[in-house]
């Protein structure tokens, strides 16, 4: 998680449609393939598979994204969606899910670029 936070604070928000962004991240075509490795993650916690500290640490981490996207945009959705991505990618992790579409997730942030529509 250390390279995507670094790769993070590199990123140029400067030129960022994020209303654009908001908008595709809303498209089915994501929503649809976030909220459904979302609930296998949430699944395999529910599992006992998670401590808490474990918990702690996510939080501790979606935290520090959060504030780190909003001081660079000033956008409180784009901080919160940022935010929930890297927990879900900490905690797919965490819980030794691997998943197609969320490595692709994870490469559009590996390439600086926050993911959203088809990917």
């Amino acid at each position: 998680m250390n390279t995507l936070i670094l790769v993070l604070e590199q990123m140029d928000f400067n030129d960022l449609d994020i209303d654009d962004l908001l908008d595709n991240r809303g498209l089915a075509v994501f929503d649809t393939e976030w909220i459904r490795v979302y609930n296998v993650v949430e699944s395999l916690k529910n599992e006992g598979n998670y401590s808490e500290e474990e918990n702690k640490n996510n939080t501790k981490l979606r935290e520090q994204v959060f504030q780190m996207i909003y001081e660079f945009t000033n956008d409180s959705d784009l901080a919160g969606y940022v935010s929930d991505d890297f927990g879900l990618i900490s905690d797919a992790r965490l819980l030794g899910y691997n998943d197609l579409w969320l490595d692709k997730m994870v490469a559009c942030y590996e390439k600086g670029s926050i993911p959203c529509g088809s990917l």
